[in-house]
């Protein structure tokens, strides 16, 4: 792949990188749900004629309240996110196809071991894909998680063929990031993505009695604060750290 399209001034918005079409696009989540924080971009890339994969890595049962589902089990809790994501990829469009639940290993708290065993799957599927861009949360973030899905396509990198393009996205979790591309957009675009989002009731419901704010309110108003911090021209932005691997 050619990377001289990415040899602009940054930070950039999205829609003034020249993205080649047809690009292999590969959403490594931690998380059902993390696909849609991005959706605004990956609706781009699509219309881009990107083929875009999404591959879950854990199906966050510790995500789930009891009081959510009877009986509260793991596995129960398991079947209602990925429930929710294959909903939510069923508006968005995704092929039924181009989605992977990995169901890695994880400790007692819920969080996704850190264990050989679970890097190989993601590893096996990096290896199938052959992406030209990977989509993640940024590592520095208090989810760990998402900190191990970072370092994962790191080390992943490190024996990639050919060049890989990170797009690490800002969270509401995210620590500190560098913010080099923004994909801003407005109300509609806002809208439609609200509606992603609100497919995940058992995050809507968590964040309401946690937090007192809806799932879809809490994510899009991160992309209100993009926006006005970047001075857009939109009132709402999603925001990535550019990393390339050569």
């Amino acid at each position: 792949m050619d990377l001289n399209f990415l040899r602009i001034k940054y930070p950039a918005k999205f829609d003034n990188i020249d993205f080649p079409e047809k690009m292999r696009v590969w959403v490594c989540a931690p998380h059902p749900d993390d696909f849609d924080a991005v959706a605004v971009t990956l609706q781009k890339f699509q219309t881009k004629g990107a083929e875009i994969f999404l591959s879950v890595m854990s199906s966050g049962a510790n995500g789930v309240e009891d009081s959510f589902c009877d009986p509260p089990t793991i596995e129960n809790k398991e079947r209602v996110r990925e429930q929710e994501q294959m909903e939510s990829c069923r508006i968005f469009g995704l092929p039924e196809e181009n989605i992977k639940f990995l169901h890695l290993k994880t400790n007692e708290d819920g969080l996704i071991a850190d264990l050989d065993e679970n890097y190989e799957p993601v590893k096996e599927v990096f290896d199938q894909l052959k992406p030209d861009v990977v989509v993640l949360p940024h590592g520095k973030d208090t989810s760990f998680d998402h900190q191990l899905g970072w370092m994962y396509v790191q080390e992943m990198a490190g024996t990639r063929m050919k060049p890989l393009v990170a797009l690490y996205n800002r969270d509401p979790k995210t620590i500190n990031m560098r913010e080099d591309i923004f994909t801003e957009f407005g109300d509609s675009a806002a809208k439609w993505k609200s509606r992603l989002l609100l497919c995940h009731q058992s995050q809507h419901m968590r964040n309401l009695n946690t937090r007192n704010i809806g799932f879809a309110e809490r994510i899009l108003q991160v992309n209100e604060e993009i926006a006005e911090r970047a001075s857009m021209d939109s009132p709402f932005a999603e925001a990535f750290e550019l990393k390339v691997y050569v």
